[in-house]
């Protein structure tokens, strides 16, 4: 099944900002200026998809931050496959 449209979009973006914030919190700590910008970001995505009546795709997530780098597909927010 191919996701698609807005909510597919603010989904993605939600998943790719959570596992910034994931990995760099892992790397670097959550003690930077960096970290707290990447934070906000992810909140913000959050808190727009709750509010709109919608759940982050947790599975997407749990995706992403198993996959490498090249494999995240950040070029393509359009659309996105679900197992």
């Amino acid at each position: 099944m191919v996701k698609r449209g807005m909510v597919a979009v603010m989904q993605k973006l939600e998943a790719q900002s959570w596992v910034a914030q994931e990995e760099w919190s892992q790397l670097y700590g959550t003690d930077s200026k960096h970290f707290h910008h990447l934070e906000t970001r992810w909140k913000t995505l959050y808190m727009v998809l709750k509010a709109c009546g919608h759940d982050p795709d947790h599975d997407l997530r749990n995706q992403m931050l198993n996959q490498d780098i090249k494999g995240r597909g950040l070029a393509s927010a359009g659309s996105y496959i679900v197992a």
